[in-house]
């Protein structure tokens, strides 16, 4: 089959709306929950399919569908993130995808919608560090003994 010949199917419908926070903070070895709200713009009711990508595929979960979202209607799914132990710091983006699906048979009715992130591993500025006491002092002596026996009444040298 020759790609002319091949059966297209046109999207008839708009891809719907996606929001994502822009940046997402978390250490190695933590779980950040992203919230992802999710607007139908379809005329139908409509399952909404959301992908994460972009990052190590441990770090995300697989994906997910969310329950069926009428037309106009919002739905937010948390989308965990979790970077494993050890991860270095650094920015890390990556983009998550929705793709509406009907109901009735599960088939693709939409393009898909993009939104894109930044997981920031082990921001600085985000652990504080404190000592107590603020002032710390020491005193440090040494005191040398002769080979020979100390003398009756005499006491070693500070040095």
């Amino acid at each position: 089959m020759t790609p002319a010949q091949r059966p297209t199917r046109p999207f008839g419908e708009p891809a719907p709306v996606v929001q994502l926070p822009a940046l997402l903070r978390t250490a190695g070895g933590g779980i950040v929950s992203a919230p992802v709200v999710i607007t139908n713009s379809s005329s139908a009711p409509r399952i909404m399919l959301v992908t994460a990508m972009g990052v190590d595929a441990a770090w995300l979960p697989l994906p997910q569908r969310s329950p069926v979202v009428a037309p106009g209607s919002s739905v937010e799914l948390a989308l965990p993130v979790a970077p494993a132990m050890g991860t270095l710091p650094a920015r890390y983006p990556f983009v998550v995808t929705v793709q509406a699906l009907d109901p009735a048979d599960e088939r693709v009715t939409s393009p898909a919608s993009i939104a894109e992130s930044v997981l920031l591993v082990d921001a600085p500025g985000s652990v504080d560090l404190s000592l107590e006491p603020a002032d710390a002092s020491a005193v440090f002596r040494r005191y040398q003994r002769h080979a020979g026996a100390l003398l009756a009444g005499s006491k070693p040298r500070a040095w």
